[in-house]
C-alpha cells in the first residue's frame, strides 16, 4: 500500500484521531464522577465493588487482582474500545468516556486498595502514548449513546406489562400498568397510573408524578439485582394478597405456591381466580379475568375533584350465581361507590366491594380519593362508556404507519446462505423502537415474518419474496413483559413473554392487536432479573415448549427456575420436561 494510501486510512479510522495524552491531562473530579455514572450503569453488574462482588466470577476485581491488559489509563482504554475474553468492546463510548472510566477505576477501586496494580501516570508515559493523526469524528453509535436512554424516548404504548416494584417488599411480579391520563408518548409519558398485578389481580398501587419508573433493571440501564419500581408518590398501595376472595369458600386465602423464602408465587388456582387477557382500544384498557366461574371486564381511569386525583375502577360483572367479594383499598383511604347494585363494606381492614348474584350484566365505577393534587395541565382519560363491550371489539389503528427497510450484506459460507433484514432508520420511527429482537417466525406463505422484541413490541415484516426489497414493517403490538420467543401457529401469533403465554387478536381486520389474549400464565415469577422465559416451540400436537432461566448462579426459589416446559396445546398445563439449566435460550 502506498505510504499517501496508509495515511488516509489512518486518518479515516477514528481511533488513529485520538489525542489521548491531551484526554489524559484534562482528567479530573468531574471526570471521576461521569467515569462511576458509567461504571454503575455498565460495569457494575459483573466486576462488583470492594463492598459487593460481581456475578461474573471471572470478571476483574480491580480493588485486589493485577489487570491482565494493563492497570494504566490507555490500557484500560484499550480494553474498553476492543474487549478481552468475555469482556466485551463499548464501541459506543467516546475516547473521553472510555477515559472517565478509566479515571474513576484508577483513583477509587485500585489506588486505595491495591497500589502494585496503580500506575503512576508522568510526562513520560504521556509522551509514549500513539500519537493523534488527523481529525476525530465520533461514529454514529456514539453519537447515539450520547443522546441517552434509548428507553427513555421509546413510546411503549398504552400499557406496560412488567415486574414493578410498588414498595419495598411490594412486587407485582407480572404487573400492568396502565397510563390513566390522556396525551402523546404511551405510558411512560403519562402523568398517573395504575398497577394491576395479574398472578391475583390486585391494584398493586396507583401514583402520579413527572416519572413513570425509575428505569433500573437489566432490560432499561442494565443493571443487576435491582428492581424496576414506580416512581412519583403513591396514592393508595395494597400488600401482595389476593385481589378477590374464592367464591368456593369466600375467603382471601392465599393458596399460590411457596417459594423457597416462604414467599407467594406463580398465579392463584384457575377455579379462584384467572386472567383472560387485556384489551386495548386507543388510549383505553379493559381487563378480562374470571372470579370462580364470574366473568369481569374492568377498566382503570381517574379524575379531578377539588384540585385532587380521584383514581376510579369500571367494573362490568356477567350474570353468575356466586357472590364476590373484592378488596378495593385499605380501610384508612376514602372510596365511594357509584351506580349498580353492588355494596361496599368494611372487613379485616379493607373496604370490600360485593358483587351479589344476578342473572344480568352488572355495571359500576369505584372511587378512590387521593391526596395527591393534580399536575398543571392535568386531562384524564375520557370517562369509561356505559357499555365496556364497546371496548373490546377492536378499536381504531395505533400504528397505521409502515416502516422500509433495505436488505443487508448477504452473508454466505458453511453450507449457508443467509439474508440480512435491516432495520428501519431510525428518523423514519416514530415510536423509537429499541430494536432488541428477541425471537422470530414465519407465516405459513414463506412470504412474511413476525419478530418480537425484548423491549415489548412485535412487528410483522413483509416484502421477504422480493429479491431488490424494500421490507415493510409494521407495528402490530407493544407494551408486553420481555418476550423472548415467538410462534406462529394455526396462523396465530403466541408470544413467550416473562409473564405469560400471549396470543395476538385482532379483532376488527385492520392489522394491529386488540386482544392481548392470556393462553397461559402458570410462569412462577420472582423478582429476579435472570429468569428470562426463552424460545417458543411448538410440538407436534399443539402443545408448545419454552425455556425458563435460573437465578444467575443463585439457588432456585420456585420449582421452574432452570426448567424446560411444556404448555398443553388447551394453555391449561404446564409440565416441567427438565432442570438444572442456567442461562436457557
Amino acid at each position: 500500500m502506498p505510504a499517501e494510501t496508509r495515511a488516509q486510512a489512518a486518518v479515516s479510522d477514528p481511533e488513529a484521531a485520538v489525542d489521548h495524552a491531551a484526554l489524559i491531562r484534562g482528567l479530573d473530579a468531574a471526570a471521576e464522577a461521569r467515569g462511576a455514572a458509567i461504571y454503575q450503569t455498565m460495569c457494575l453488574a459483573c466486576h462488583g465493588t470492594p463492598g459487593k462482588p460481581g456475578s461474573l466470577p471471572d470478571s476483574r476485581a480491580f480493588w485486589e487482582e493485577p489487570f491482565k491488559n494493563g492497570g494504566d489509563p490507555h490500557g484500560i482504554y484499550q480494553t474498553l474500545a476492543k474487549g478481552l475474553g468475555q469482556m466485551p468492546a463499548w464501541p459506543m463510548l467516546t475516547p473521553a468516556q472510555r477515559y472517565d472510566v478509566a479515571h474513576y477505576v484508577r483513583e477509587k477501586l485500585v489506588k486505595p486498595a491495591n497500589p502494585a496494580a496503580y500506575v503512576k501516570v508522568d510526562e513520560g508515559y504521556l509522551a509514549r502514548l500513539p500519537k493523534p493523526r488527523g481529525r476525530f469524528e465520533e461514529t454514529a453509535e456514539m453519537r447515539e449513546f450520547r443522546k441517552g436512554p434509548r428507553h427513555l424516548r421509546m413510546d411503549f404504548g398504552p400499557t406496560l406489562m412488567w415486574t414493578l416494584e410498588a414498595e419495598n417488599d411490594n412486587i407485582a411480579q407480572k404487573g400492568i400498568a396502565i397510563r390513566v391520563d390522556a396525551g402523546p408518548g404511551g405510558v411512560s409519558k403519562g402523568r398517573a397510573w395504575m398497577l394491576y398485578d395479574h398472578d391475583t389481580m390486585r391494584v398493586a398501587a396507583a401514583w402520579s408524578g413527572t416519572d413513570f419508573v425509575n428505569w433500573r433493571g437489566i432490560a432499561f440501564d442494565g443493571s443487576h439485582g435491582t428492581h424496576t419500581a414506580i416512581q412519583g408518590p403513591a396514592g393508595f398501595i395494597l400488600p401482595n394478597e389476593p385481589g378477590w376472595a374464592d367464591p368456593a369458600s369466600a375467603t382471601f386465602q392465599d393458596t399460590r405456591i411457596r417459594g423457597l423464602d416462604g414467599k407467594p408465587y406463580g398465579p392463584l388456582p384457575r377455579r379462584h381466580l384467572r386472567y383472560r387477557g387485556l384489551y386495548q382500544h386507543g388510549e383505553r384498557a379493559v381487563l378480562f379475568y374470571q372470579v370462580g366461574t364470574r366473568e369481569i371486564w374492568e377498566t382503570p381511569g381517574c379524575e379531578v375533584v377539588d384540585g385532587r386525583l380521584v383514581f376510579t375502577r369500571a367494573f362490568e360483572a356477567a350474570p353468575g350465581d356466586s357472590a364476590l367479594d373484592c378488596r378495593i383499598a385499605l380501610e384508612r383511604e376514602a372510596v365511594r361507590l357509584r351506580g349498580g347494585d353492588a355494596q361496599l363494606r368494611r372487613s379485616g381492614g379493607y373496604h370490600l366491594l360485593t358483587i351479589p348474584p344476578s342473572k344480568d350484566r352488572r355495571r359500576f365505577t369505584v372511587e378512590i380519593a387521593t391526596s395527591l393534587a393534580a399536575p398543571d395541565g392535568f386531562e384524564p382519560l375520557p370517562a369509561a362508556p356505559d357499555d365496556l363491550g364497546i371496548l373490546t371489539r377492536g378499536g381504531p389503528p395505533r400504528w397505521p404507519e409502515v416502516l422500509e427497510s433495505a436488505h443487508g450484506e448477504p452473508l454466505a459460507g458453511e453450507g449457508f446462505a443467509v439474508d440480512t433484514i435491516g432495520f428501519p432508520a431510525d428518523v423514519s420511527n416514530p415510536w423509537q423502537t429499541q430494536w432488541r429482537p428477541g425471537g422470530l417466525d414465519f407465516f405459513a406463505d414463506g412470504k412474511r415474518l413476525a419478530v418480537c422484541t425484548w423491549m415489548g413490541d412485535v412487528w410483522t415484516v413483509d416484502g421477504l419474496d422480493q429479491a431488490a426489497g424494500p421490507f415493510r414493517w409494521r407495528r402490530i403490538a407493544s407494551g408486553l413483559n420481555q418476550p423472548l420467543g415467538l410462534k406462529i401457529a394455526g396462523d396465530v401469533i403466541h408470544v413467550a413473554c416473562r409473564d405469560q403465554i400471549v396470543r395476538l387478536r385482532d379483532l376488527n381486520g385492520d392489522g394491529e392487536t386488540d386482544f392481548y389474549e392470556c393462553f397461559n400464565n402458570d410462569h412462577q415469577v420472582t423478582e429476579h432479573f435472570h429468569e428470562f422465559a426463552m424460545g417458543l416451540q411448538a410440538g407436534k400436537d399443539g402443545e408448545f415448549y419454552y425455556a425458563k432461566s435460573a437465578r444467575h448462579a443463585l439457588p432456585a426459589l420456585v420449582p421452574q427456575h432452570g426448567t424446560l416446559l411444556k404448555v398443553s396445546a388447551d394453555g391449561e398445563q404446564t409440565t416441567i420436561l427438565a432442570n438444572g439449566l442456567r442461562a436457557a435460550n
